[in-house]
């Protein structure tokens, strides 16, 4: 499993009893809830894969600081990092 697989499979999770909450009535659950692993999806569509004929390795498609980053980039680190307990999180995706 890679650091993409992963964070759509927690975020599918979390999507799953975010709809469960709400078909429970639970009053804590909110539309901002769906709102925001949309926007976790959407950044991890930003942040793909894009290969540079002069990179020797997968670069981040969005991240270029003076060079392209290598894949994948700290920003789709940093989204795992909340995950960082799971037992399929990997300590190599660690920013």
């Amino acid at each position: 499993m890679d650091l993409v697989e992963f964070l759509h499979a927690r975020l599918n999770e979390d999507e799953a009893l975010i709809r469960d909450g709400v078909e429970a009535g639970e009053s804590n659950i909110s539309l901002l809830d769906l709102v925001d692993i949309d926007a976790k999806r959407r950044i991890i569509e930003l942040h793909g894969p894009a290969e540079y004929e002069y990179a020797d390795a997968d670069v981040c498609s969005t991240c270029d600081r003076g060079g392209p980053l290598p894949y994948p980039c700290p920003t789709l680190r940093l989204l795992a990092l909340p995950f960082a307990r799971h037992p399929d999180y990997a300590e190599a995706w660690r920013p």
